[in-house]
């Protein structure tokens, strides 16, 4: 369920963010309409998490009216997680954009670039290392997230977070500390990752 969760959530928020990412930054938006979703986009950052999980409830409980789909359960997880993750991957994309600059993309179609070719040749290659730092941090962030996993799963959809939780209560015993390790291990190794490969890419 952890896996799943994580993985689903991820790929989901990963293209999603990196879509709005570039629609914020390259359309040309109003000032105070920029500001809006500026605000707008910061919200699942800076809001306790306790306060979102609350709200996806009171959503939840609202959207099981229309269809029986929205039970507590997986679905409403994933929903979940990519509500708070969407937000991470276009901040982290967003900042790439600004350091790519537009010098590029103009250059691109002072040679006749169609938006197609600038998208699949020039902007994505470019933004890939912002793809995967915003891909990988959110993956972290759905792997140990608790509050909203807590509010919203269901009977036979328990996660990693949730299951510790639950045998902590009982008392810390020694398969505890071993699942702690794996999580910091895991996460360790995808920082390092996401750090190489960005410097890599920089580099080229």
């Amino acid at each position: 369920n952890t896996l799943v969760l994580a993985l689903v959530s991820t790929v989901v928020a990963t293209i999603l963010g990196t879509i709005l990412a570039i629609g914020m930054d390259r359309f040309p938006w109003g000032k105070r309409t920029n500001g809006f979703l500026d605000i707008i986009l910061h919200i699942p950052v800076v809001i306790p998490d306790i306060i979102l999980a609350a709200a996806l409830v009171v959503a939840f409980g609202l959207l099981r009216m229309v269809s029986s789909l929205f039970e507590p359960g997986l679905v409403n997880m994933i929903i979940g997680h990519i509500t708070f993750q969407l937000a991470f991957v276009a901040l982290v994309v967003r900042s790439r954009l600004v350091a790519i600059g537009r010098e590029v993309e103009e250059a691109a179609r002072d040679l006749f670039a169609s938006n197609w070719y600038l998208l699949r040749k020039v902007m994505l290659p470019l933004l890939m290392p912002g793809i995967i730092a915003g891909g990988m941090l959110a993956f972290t962030l759905s792997l140990d997230d608790f509050v909203i996993s807590f509010f919203t799963a269901g009977p036979e959809s328990q996660t990693l977070p949730l299951f510790i939780f639950a045998a902590v209560r009982r008392g810390v015993t020694p398969q505890i500390h071993a699942l702690s390790t794996l999580v910091m291990l895991i996460t360790v190794v995808l920082v390092v990752l996401t750090e190489r490969f960005t410097r890599r890419k920089d580099k080229e």
